[in-house]
């Protein structure tokens, strides 16, 4: 069951038109509904405790400046770093134990396997059945084998992915049919191409 029933979303939008609701012409979002203006760190930092300020590394451990608390970074994110450089940095990895935000040219953000946790099944999933997923906001769904592991699910990539996050959705589709999801716990990167 779906909030909207029968409804597609432009039927929704068509009748939001017709009742002269503001709405209607709102652009689609990906952010938490909820939070005001999508500044969800703002909002955390308002209700409790956050990670304090630490420190922006390359791969080596090299710092490279300090990061505003982790809360404020996810993987694959480009924009808000506030840190000069000679080229663009990417968030590559988020060090929750030693505070850390680990930066890179982006080169590793790509990945050929997704492996994630509290597979939730909507229908039938054949071991290696061959299946589209749709990993983090994207609404492009990427062709992938389903194969169930003892502590969760892999989905091996045909093409690879960028940035597939751990604690974000992997949804699993056969056509226009879910399939179901899990909660992605780790990704395999390809290594970064040799300069």
């Amino acid at each position: 069951l779906f909030p909207l029933g029968k409804f597609r979303k432009s039927g929704v939008r068509a009748l939001a038109r017709q009742f002269g609701l503001p709405v209607a012409e709102k652009p689609d979002s990906m952010e938490i509904c909820f939070i005001p203006d999508g500044d969800y760190a703002t909002w955390l930092e308002q209700r409790g405790a956050v990670p304090p300020t630490g420190d922006f590394v390359d791969r080596e451990g090299n710092v490279l400046g300090q990061h505003k608390g982790i809360h404020h970074y996810t993987i694959g994110q480009r924009r808000g770093l506030n840190l000069p450089a000679a080229h663009r940095l990417f968030v590559s990895e988020i060090r929750p134990a030693d505070n850390r935000v680990v930066l890179s040219d982006g080169s590793d953000l790509m990945a050929d396997a997704v492996w994630g946790t509290d597979w939730n099944p909507l229908a039938p999933v054949e071991p290696g059945q061959a299946v589209t997923v749709r990993l983090r906001h994207s609404k492009t769904e990427t062709p992938a084998r389903f194969c169930p592991q003892e502590a969760g699910v892999r989905l091996t990539l045909e093409t690879p992915a960028r940035a597939p996050t751990p604690g974000q959705l992997a949804v699993c589709y056969d056509g226009d049919r879910v399939l179901g999801s899990v909660w992605i716990t780790g990704a395999q990167r390809l290594p970064a191409p040799e300069a």
